[in-house]
């Protein structure tokens, strides 16, 4: 048996070569893409790194055009992805459309769609100073007819031409007044047919549930970044203006302790039960209360002294508010500080928020079977308030509670933590681009809740000032 040759240079060649795009973990061509862009001659030199990135960019955009392309075509009952469907998925999605703005795709047919200008005019204001009813989704002619059919030969009735917008508009509002009126009586089922009902009717509710949503599926953090969005800021809120000002009332108790010790002339003993009484009651809130008594004087504090904090929690419950309406859960009722919630709670451990009428998500807990389309529009909900603190200020300060609730939901439903991030961060991409398209309905609504107007009057706001287009 003759022995391996020896005396070579270097390692033995290995049997098996590994491309580079196996080694990016790519289904695109590294080596291929390399080969053009040197081809091409668009630099002197091309790094490394370029086909590799250039290759996950291209891979990452034709997974998202065929996965939109085959959401058309399932939702038009076909097998076979064809140009149509491609239009569609590039023209309904935000990023590809703007990405793709001057491509023309070959049979892929246009939207949909009526121009402005071809419409019938706007009207003005209707009665009873109900606002605007540029905005309404019907527009046209109603007729009313008078009088009585003539035997005689030549003779018409006689007809009333009246603009229904102006029709529609007083119909919704008498509706949203009732709608009012079934929530204070505390009947969230009565409430939720009757906006059911007016949904159904033309020029009644255009905007309830009908928020444009991107398609559920794995984001990555480096997806998020790419949509101007950084994680970290939105889901680790740092409350750092009641924080300040819990840290100012600290130093003022340790001053006011000592001045009052060097003014009145405590004795040790007297100002050791001072202490111990006051190390009493911060314990008796912090078990009993669960640190209600504090929170509730904190927050009192931070809306007398803090027109910031004000502002960010009228913010944030208008984008609970917002979110909900447009995905198809009506809001009962909302607080916007602890105070509020004391009164109409009852209870210390409340604070202020937005409450909704959830009776088919309980049903469907109670069942425990929670659907995926129920869990989505809960998830977007408790990232809403994080989510719009974050496009106006940059960083978020409330919400925590809202995303241990979130947290809790997906481990009782027994998610992975993989799993659980992949539907935090879709939820949270989603409820951005949604408010991210309605900031000019989502500072109305904040005017409205700002004087303490009731849901109805929020949700005609919301439909008075949204653009049908932009839904």
């Amino acid at each position: 048996m003759t022995s391996p040759a020896k005396g070579g240079r270097g390692k033995p060649k290995s049997s098996k070569s590994v491309s580079r795009s196996q080694k990016a973990g790519l289904q695109f061509p590294v080596g291929r893409i390399a080969r053009f862009l040197k081809a091409g001659k668009y630099a002197e030199r091309v790094g490394a790194g370029a086909p590799v990135y250039l290759s996950a960019v291209l891979e990452y955009l034709a997974a998202e055009v065929l996965e939109l392309a085959g959401n058309a075509a399932r939702d038009n009952k076909k097998n076979r992805i064809v140009p149509r469907h491609i239009q569609l998925a590039v023209r309904n999605d935000e990023e590809l459309s703007k990405l793709l703005g001057t491509v023309t795709i070959a049979n892929g047919g246009v939207l949909p769609n009526i121009h402005q200008t071809l419409l019938p005019k706007k009207a003005g204001k209707g009665k009873e100073g109900l606002g605007s009813a540029s905005q309404d989704c019907y527009m046209g002619m109603v007729i009313y007819y008078g009088g009585f059919l003539s035997s005689f030969p030549g003779k018409f009735r006689t007809v009333k031409m009246v603009n229904s917008t102006e029709s529609t508009t007083v119909l919704r509002w008498k509706v949203l007044e009732q709608v009012d009126e079934e929530l204070m009586k505390g009947d969230e089922r009565a409430a939720l047919n009757l906006v059911n009902d007016l949904q159904s009717r033309p020029g009644g509710l255009c905007s309830f549930g009908t928020a444009r949503q991107i398609p559920p599926r794995l984001y990555t953090l480096d997806e998020l970044k790419l949509n101007g969005i950084d994680a970290s800021k939105v889901l680790s809120p740092d409350d750092r203006t009641l924080g300040s000002i819990e840290r100012y009332l600290q130093a003022a108790a340790v001053l006011g302790g000592i001045s009052a010790w060097a003014v009145f002339g405590f004795t040790q003993e007297q100002t050791l039960f001072a202490v111990i009484g006051l190390f009493y009651f911060a314990t008796l809130d912090s078990i009993a209360l669960k640190g209600g008594l504090s929170s509730l004087m904190l927050d009192m504090i931070g809306h007398a002294v803090s027109q910031k904090y004000r502002n960010r929690v009228l913010q944030h419950e208008a984008g609970h508010f917002l979110i909900a309406y447009l995905l198809g859960i009506l809001p009962k009722g909302y607080t916007l500080t602890s105070l509020e919630a004391l009164r109409k709670e009852g209870s210390l451990n409340v604070q202020a928020g937005t409450a909704f009428v959830d009776t088919e998500f309980r049903e469907e807990v109670d069942s425990g079977k929670l659907t995926s389309k129920m869990l989505d529009r809960y998830s977007c909900i408790a990232l809403a308030g994080v989510a719009t603190e974050y496009l106006l200020f940059g960083y978020s300060e409330g919400g925590l509670s809202d995303l241990y609730q979130l947290d809790s939901l997906l481990k009782s439903l027994g998610f992975t933590q993989k799993k659980a991030d992949s539907q935090v961060r879709w939820a949270l991409l989603n409820t951005i681009l949604i408010l991210r398209r309605h900031e000019r309905v989502r500072l109305k609504l904040a005017e409205a809740m700002s004087s303490r107007k009731s849901v109805g009057y929020c949700i005609d706001t919301i439909e008075n000032v949204i653009i049908v287009d932009d839904i």
